[in-house]
């Protein structure tokens, strides 16, 4: 009885170490079917465009765009086998040169509940976003970031707009893959394992997104620490590394191999656009 419970519980260890191996394999050829039939109708559209002299700016959706390439013959109906959505990216079909995304292996939402995921369109983020912009259009806009916040969130209730959230609903394990391989490439100093620890850390924390007011109204958001100090007086608090703008999620490069960086402060903006400023730093777009 003794050798029999023995041979039980090495089958169960056995067993518990290869299963979620098993899962991560099968993800990665998920991924990788996802990754190459998005390749496909990025090249149909191409195609089309030399073809038939196709003007993408002049369609208004995703819909529209991927209607027209099955109109044409050009591609078959793709599905993403880990239940993500593939979809036209918007700047790409205003740019005229059409490319492909996954809800699931580009942008993280979990498929069946994308409603709850900071991903630029998840519910939490999307009601922040609402209030402040429709706050900002009844306001004078003259007053810098620091009044506004104070006079909104004294208007309204902070925790209702700013509670913390897991991280890793954005910055999920494929994003940290394809994190670490930028990083390792700027700074060759430091191995993907080492990168992909500091990012995972990173991932397992809970951060509080807040807002910053540029001068035009433009927002733009960032994880922080300490959110205690919005509807106070208080100025200073904590920022860290990955911030939202104009519906992506940027990540700063690394300082080590130990820690991310944590010194930026969105007040750089008044020498320079969100856009300028991710560049000239090397900022990563993470979705």
């Amino acid at each position: 009885m003794v050798e029999l419970l023995i041979v039980v519980a090495i089958i169960a260890v056995l067993v518990a170490v290869s299963v979620p191996m098993v899962i991560h394999q099968l993800e990665k050829a998920r991924r990788a079917v996802c990754v190459n039939d998005r390749d496909t109708m990025r090249l149909a559209a191409a195609m089309a465009t030399l073809t038939d002299d196709i003007d993408w700016t002049t369609y208004s959706d995703s819909a529209a765009v991927i209607a027209k390439l099955k109109e044409m013959g050009l591609i078959e109906e793709f599905e993403c086998q880990s239940g993500g959505t593939i979809y036209a990216e918007e700047n790409s079909i205003k740019a005229g040169n059409v490319s492909f995304r996954c809800t699931y292996h580009d942008d993280g939402e979990k498929p069946g509940d994308e409603e709850e995921n900071l991903t630029g369109t998840g519910s939490a983020l999307k009601k922040l976003q609402d209030a402040l912009q429709k706050a900002w259009e009844s306001s004078n806009k003259d007053k810098g970031n620091t009044t506004f916040l104070q006079e909104f969130f004294k208007k309204n209730n902070s925790e209702d707009y700013l509670q913390k959230e897991k991280v890793s609903d954005v910055l999920t394990e494929d994003q940290i893959e394809k994190l670490a391989k930028s990083m390792n490439e700027k700074q060759p100093g430091y191995t993907e394992t080492q990168i992909k620890s500091v990012l995972q850390k990173y991932a397992n924390s809970e951060l509080t997104i807040a807002p910053y007011v540029l001068t035009d109204g433009t927002i733009v958001y960032y994880y922080t620490e300490d959110a205690s100090r919005f509807g106070t007086d208080k100025q200073n608090h904590s920022t860290t590394s990955m911030m939202y703008y104009n519906g992506t999620w940027y990540m700063a490069p690394m300082a080590d191999a130990n820690r991310l960086k944590t010194d930026f402060y969105p007040a750089k903006f008044f020498s320079m656009s969100p856009s300028e400023l991710f560049e000239k730093e090397g900022w990563i777009a993470v979705n």
